[in-house]
């Protein structure tokens, strides 16, 4: 009971001085650790391939896997040492993005935390993949269900208010993308306009102190309000509101 190991580095680098390594190895023939502990939240991670961060259990049938896995994952995600390889990201985003299809409303909201958090971890072109997929929900009113596109409805504002709170500067284009979007979305008369001037208004109220992002789209969206004037009354009267700001 008295025997105890301890933790030495090894040196691995042939120098002819004191050098600091990363290898670490356990052994019983010192009375002391040479290197000291450090908390969890200043430890680093770097996660490598799918079997190291759970993905095969978000996809597990038992819900109660799921929304404990979604949590460990969410956790994981607000440490800021923590980082993914671009396997991982892409294979994360794919599941979150499909739990939004869950038949449970708990796991669905989860999934959309997730991906407001997410956002911070990946890189540019699976923020694109999220926006894109999310877009496209909201507005696919004839084979997406209508409980699918309302979370999607949710997820995108969420990420929308992620890249805003990151920094408009570097993530200004992929907002305009998302503008750009339900402002063709809406042209088409065939497509009802709810969605679109929702998300839209809710874009331009989160950066009403940053005008000049979305200055291009002004005249686009003046048209789009003498078009909708008499058939969405409500949701055209508050985007005229905000755009006034812009005058």
């Amino acid at each position: 009971s008295a025997i105890r190991h301890f933790v030495t580095p090894i040196a691995a680098v042939p120098a002819e001085w004191p050098v600091q390594m990363n290898y670490l190895y356990l052994t019983y023939h010192v009375d002391n650790n040479d290197v000291q502990p450090i908390t969890i939240e200043a430890t680093p991670i770097f996660v490598f391939g799918s079997a190291f961060y759970r993905i095969d259990k978000m996809s597990l049938i038992g819900e109660d896997f799921r929304l404990i896995t979604i949590s460990d994952v969410m956790s994981d995600l607000q440490r800021q040492s923590f980082i993914l390889d671009n396997d991982t990201q892409r294979q994360i985003v794919q599941i979150v993005l499909k739990l939004l299809n869950n038949t449970n409303e708990e796991v669905q909201n989860q999934a959309v935390k997730c991906l407001s958090l997410l956002v911070y971890k990946i890189k540019e072109d699976q923020i694109r993949i999220i926006c894109q997929t999310l877009c496209s929900n909201c507005t696919n009113v004839s084979t997406i269900t209508k409980q699918l596109r309302y979370i999607s409805n949710l997820g995108l504002k969420a990420v929308i208010e992620s890249l805003i709170i990151n920094g408009l500067d570097n993530k200004a284009h992929i907002l305009k993308e998302i503008m750009n979007y339900f402002i063709n979305d809406i042209r088409n008369e065939e497509l009802e306009t709810t969605t679109d001037l929702n998300i839209i208004i809710f874009m331009l109220t989160k950066t009403i102190k940053n005008k000049n992002i979305y200055w291009e789209f002004h005249q686009k969206l003046k048209e789009i309000i003498l078009k909708l004037l008499y058939s969405n009354k409500k949701n055209t009267n508050a985007l005229c509101n905000i755009l006034s700001i812009y005058d």
